[in-house]
């Protein structure tokens, strides 16, 4: 009997979880995300919009500047973007240039290309920040895609 309800147990417990992504799957889920995240990035750095330019950041996630500067944390990365823009920072141009997105594991992307944008500071003094860049991206627990790394250079 015991075997039995074991058996029956596991049968439940396998048919309830569902079947890993494929890469395929997960590049085909996450694409149009991180296409429309990048769409994004420039219109809402424009709109001086911290939240909404980190909002595909997940908790955990780390931001390494180009300047080398990293940040730990979505919020503190919301803290960081809300006070350059308090500070004057103000965007003009900018954009992504994706050159490829791979599985690096099972909910797991690698993104990368260039990217960069042209502002005017709070002193108002033109600067411009262009290159290469890598992004990872995690399939959260609640299904949504997530940067988890994210690294200009």
């Amino acid at each position: 009997m015991r075997v039995r309800l074991a058996s029956l147990a596991a049968a439940a417990l396998m048919s309830a979880t569902p079947a890993l992504a494929t890469p395929a799957d997960d590049l085909a889920e996450a694409a149009p995300v991180i296409d429309a995240v990048n769409a994004d990035w420039i219109p809402a750095m424009q709109a001086r919009d911290a939240a909404r330019v980190a909002e595909a950041y997940a908790p955990e996630a780390v931001n390494v500047a180009g300047n080398g500067q990293v940040t730990v944390g979505h919020d503190a990365f919301v803290e960081l973007l809300r006070q350059r823009f308090a500070a004057g920072l103000s965007v003009s141009t900018g954009e992504i240039h994706r050159q490829g997105l791979a599985p690096l594991a099972p909910g797991l992307l690698l993104e990368w290309g260039q990217a960069g944008f042209t502002a005017r500071t709070g002193a108002g003094k033109e600067v411009s920040a262009l290159g290469p860049y890598v992004t990872v991206w995690k399939r959260q627990a609640d299904g949504h895609w997530r940067i988890v790394r994210n690294q200009s250079f």
